[in-house]
């Protein structure tokens, strides 16, 4: 449907920058599950990277070129562990969100009985 916007006459909007924004982050987020698969894309990615960096720890290890001791353990692990716990709440979240939409679909009264 074509709509042409006409010039305020009167006044000057509310709409400042920041409720903009806030508008364009709430339609993105309520309506769509990109921000939920990006999450577990990047959760994912940090787990297998830091899994190539443990092999490199050890690799590392085994032939004497270690530089500071239990540092790279310590980030291979954490970084493996954060990356683990982000794609389990992509993964939770992807649950919570079909569940919402199953639950829009559904019709808000149901017709008990019909009289004639």
């Amino acid at each position: 449907m074509p709509y042409v916007r006409q010039q305020r006459k009167l006044g000057k909007s509310k709409w400042t920058f920041s409720k903009k924004i806030k508008l364009f982050i709430d339609s993105f987020v309520n309506f769509s599950y990109a921000p939920i698969r990006f999450m577990s894309i990047i959760g994912f990615i940090t787990a297998i990277f830091s899994f190539i960096y443990g092999l490199f720890v050890i690799f590392n290890a085994l032939f004497g070129k270690t530089d500071v001791q239990g540092w790279t353990t310590i980030i291979a692990l954490i970084t493996f562990l954060l990356g683990l716990i982000m794609v389990m709440l992509g993964i939770i979240g992807e649950y919570i969100w079909r569940i919402l939409d199953e639950t829009r679909n559904r019709p808000s009264y149901i017709i008990d009985e019909i009289f004639e």
